[in-house]
């Protein structure tokens, strides 16, 4: 038996069966894998063995292993009835896993250009939709990157021809920018002609296309010598008006026009993606009820997430349209599904049985809703507020001042006292829970050190913010009273976003402001019809009590870093 229990280190070689190795669909960079040259491979191993590792990561389900390069080799191994093969074990996440197998792939067989599409797409996936990004992980320039993924409109035939070499490069890229229909269409008459890149070129460039699918403005087309209504008694073979025959600057256009799209999108949505920028089972459509629903509380709650967004189509013919109130983290929304039909059937439950609450607890504080992530200037405006709160904490703490101090000591000193976390955000509890005499003993050890040993200092940002964060939960202050709602902080998100924010506001008998705004102004859905600097500036001249509200986005650091210093003591009490 191979099947490896214990906990196997990165880095390391071990032997497992063919049988313990998962292949991710789709995960591969190669689809196409030669007949011949895998038979060639098969006698090769039946002859000498596996000369070169296979390399996997764990899967999450124990003893099991994912796949990240070797298939030709884990195929023939299946093939031969091979009992066990050598794995170089990795623990890697989903983009280092793509980066280890896109360079396993270029040091054998070149993978075709078809192949390295998909690759693209996956890996601009596992980059968030950074195409800089992507492209320095797999090692390629930026525009190999971007021509790559514009190969994703071709038809999958054309893909499978490229694929298996029966069409050139070329052909395949002058395919893409075509209608599938016409690609479908097309390809045969080009294989079995045999046609040329330069001769499918020239093809296409006789071919018109027609303005009113146009997605720019057409007005400035009229005049235009490629326009066929212009120069009409030019063509005598029957070709229609109003279409335009220069290809090049139709497609410049449309870029354009795509580009502007994408743009209004993001002062809209938290998240704009192009469809060749996500994998299929990387998105799922945001819905408030019905079986795929998450509630309409959450519904509002997940528009002021950063994974919220659209998806703006940019295959040919398809140009321009919009898949609107997209959810880009589809492992977040199913449990959002999970909860919300946990809650219906809970309900169903109570109303069937004839259960009867009382006013007081039936009107009685909703579970909070929550978001996966705030979108990123919302985070730093939260941080920016929270970071002045604990200020103002210490100024008022004598307990905080002196732990923050010591903190300070000891990174100038690079000294860390033994039972101390080095983590500021887990050393603040730890220290403020010391007595007198143990925290002037430190300070002495500290100081001590310090003139022997100057080194330094430590930290980032990042752990700036958790001390920040750490010191407002320690010190339990109430963040309630404190924050004022400002136009900066309403600029820094989207229309859906203040959308999500209203929802959630409330005055200090529990009325949100949505609610507030539909009985005292008329209906709140009007109001976010317009446009987000009209919105904000309604929402500031209005006479509602923000006063006692603290949001989501800011209490929830605190409740976080509360959660962690919780957690924390159990575990040093458990190790106690």
């Amino acid at each position: 038996m191979s099947a490896q229990l214990k906990p196997v280190e990165d880095g390391q070689l071990i032997y497992l069966s063919p049988r313990e190795i998962d292949v991710q669909p789709g995960f591969n960079p190669r689809s196409y894998f030669d007949p011949k040259a895998l038979d060639e491979l098969i006698e090769s191993i039946r002859a000498n063995g596996i000369q070169q590792n296979l390399v996997v990561r764990p899967a999450p389900e124990p003893g099991r292993y994912l796949l990240i390069a070797g298939e030709r080799r884990l195929r023939a191994a299946k093939a031969i009835g091979l009992e066990e093969v050598p794995c170089l074990v990795r623990h890697v996440d989903q983009r280092q896993a793509l980066a280890i197998a896109a360079l396993e792939n270029e040091k054998r067989q070149n993978i075709s250009p078809a192949e390295e599409a998909q690759q693209a797409r996956r890996m601009l996936d596992a980059c968030d939709g950074d195409r800089d990004e992507a492209a320095r992980v797999l090692g390629w320039s930026r525009s190999k990157l971007d021509a790559r993924l514009l190969l994703l409109h071709a038809h999958e035939d054309v893909l499978k021809a490229l694929a298996e070499r029966r069409i050139k490069l070329g052909i395949a890229e002058l395919l893409s920018g075509l209608p599938k229909t016409a690609q479908e269409k097309n390809l045969p008459i080009i294989i079995e002609k045999g046609y040329s890149v330069a001769e499918v070129r020239g093809k296409l460039e006789s071919m018109a296309q027609k303005l009113a699918t146009a997605i720019f403005d057409t007005s400035g087309c009229a005049g235009c010598p490629h326009n066929t209504t212009t120069q009409a008694s030019l063509f005598d073979d029957g070709m229609s008006e109003g279409q335009c025959v220069g290809r090049s600057c139709f497609s410049e256009k449309t870029q354009a026009a795509l580009k502007a799209k994408q743009t209004e999108l993001q002062h809209q949505y938290n998240a704009v993606f192009l469809d060749i920028e996500k994998t299929a089972g990387s998105w799922v459509y945001l819905l408030p009820d019905g079986e795929a629903g998450v509630g309409k509380a959450q519904y509002n709650a997940c528009k002021g997430c950063a994974n919220f967004g659209a998806l703006l189509s940019s295959e040919p013919g398809c140009e321009g349209t919009v898949k609107e109130n997209v959810c880009f983290d589809p492992l977040c929304n199913a449990e959002k599904v999970k909860a919300a039909q946990a809650e219906a059937k809970q309900a169903q439950q109570v109303k069937v049985s004839g259960a009867k609450a009382t006013t007081s607890k039936a009107k009685g504080k909703p579970k909070d809703k929550t978001t996966a992530a705030a979108p990123k200037k919302v985070r730093e405006l939260s941080v920016a507020f929270l970071r002045e709160q604990a200020g103002m904490a210490a100024e008022q703490d004598a307990q905080l001042r002196r732990v923050l101090a010591l903190i300070g000591l000891c990174s100038m000193a690079t000294f860390h006292p033994k039972g101390v976390p080095n983590i500021p955000a887990q050393a603040i509890p730890a220290l403020y829970a010391l007595d007198d005499e143990a925290l002037t003993a430190l300070e002495k050890a500290v100081a001590a050190h310090y003139l022997a040993q100057h080194k330094a200092a430590y930290g980032d940002s990042d752990r700036i913010e958790q001390a920040a964060f750490a010191a407002l939960a320690t010190a339990q202050v109430d963040l309630t009273g404190r924050f004022t709602l400002t136009r900066e902080f309403l600029e820094a998100h989207t229309k859906a976003g203040i959308e999500a924010l209203m929802h959630e506001a409330t005055d200090p008998s529990g009325q949100t402001f949505a609610q507030w705004w539909s009985a005292k102004r008329g209906p709140f859905k009007k109001l976010m019809g317009k446009k987000s600097s009209e919105i904000i500036e309604a929402i500031l001249k209005a006479d509602f009590d923000f006063s006692q509200w603290v949001p989501s986005c800011i209490s929830g650091e605190v409740d976080k870093l509360k959660a962690q210093v919780e957690k924390h003591a159990t575990k040093e009490s458990d190790d106690a």
